[in-house]
């Protein structure tokens, strides 16, 4: 396997504090060298299992004119286990890799088009190449529990509108697929009926009109995220 690494929040510092409250989705307070600091939190989900009080949370320092916060927030750690809480993880990730060749199920495809807009749609990557075009959708698949990633763990109603979109071009002839990446070690990627039963019947209406279901492990650690092998998902 060709290795693949991008950097957490797009690079920078790491510090690590100790999680203090969510005031909104958008924002952390994290308590680092002794003050207490906001940071911007890229995953809109609950995270009930990760935001818990006894957290420490790693940051990444990412100052700049445009953004409210000096620090991104990136992974947050109970005991030992590490859970990325920036979704948008994956996506550079599989960027990344595909520009690599390190994902063959994509290969030969020349072209790589990130956010594309086809017609009335936006997707994560678009591939070009002579057999035609792929549309590809990632997935983050942060929660991971005693070796399973599980997805999502809150509803998410613009996935499952992904899956339509997906579906409608897979019906209209393109190829397309959804990856969906464990942001750590996971033997699989389970779909969570009881958080979103919705999501679960748009993924196998998807399925049905030949929408590719794809999974991947990751490795993530300070230094970032790295691809890993294929797992299956389940559903």
């Amino acid at each position: 396997m060709i290795p693949v690494r991008v950097p957490l929040a797009g690079g920078g510092a790491v510090h690590e504090g100790q999680f203090l409250a969510r005031p909104n989705r958008f924002v952390v307070t994290v308590e680092l060298d002794g003050a207490a600091v906001a940071a911007h939190v890229a995953d809109r989900g609950r995270l009930r299992e990760t935001l818990v009080p006894t957290a420490r949370v790693w940051l990444v320092e990412r100052p700049g004119a445009h953004r409210a916060t000096r620090y991104q927030a990136a992974v947050a750690l109970v005991g030992e286990r590490r859970t990325s809480i920036d979704t948008l993880l994956p996506n550079r990730l599989v960027v990344a890799a595909l520009r690599a060749g390190a994902l063959p199920a994509f290969a030969g495809y020349e072209r790589i088009r990130a956010e594309a807009r086809i017609g009335d749609d936006r997707f994560d990557v678009a591939l070009d190449g002579a057999a035609g075009t792929c549309l590809l959708e990632v997935k983050s698949a942060a929660l991971i529990l005693d070796g399973v990633a599980w997805f999502p763990d809150a509803p998410t109603a613009r996935g499952a509108r992904h899956l339509r979109h997906l579906a409608g071009h897979r019906q209209a002839g393109l190829r397309t697929a959804v990856l969906f990446v464990a942001q750590g070690h996971a033997s699989r990627i389970v779909i969570n009926h009881a958080i979103d039963p919705a999501f679960v019947a748009a993924l196998d209406a998807a399925a049905g009109a030949g929408v590719e279901i794809l999974g991947h492990a990751g490795e993530l650690d300070r230094s970032g995220l790295a691809l890993g092998a294929a797992v299956p998902v389940v559903w």
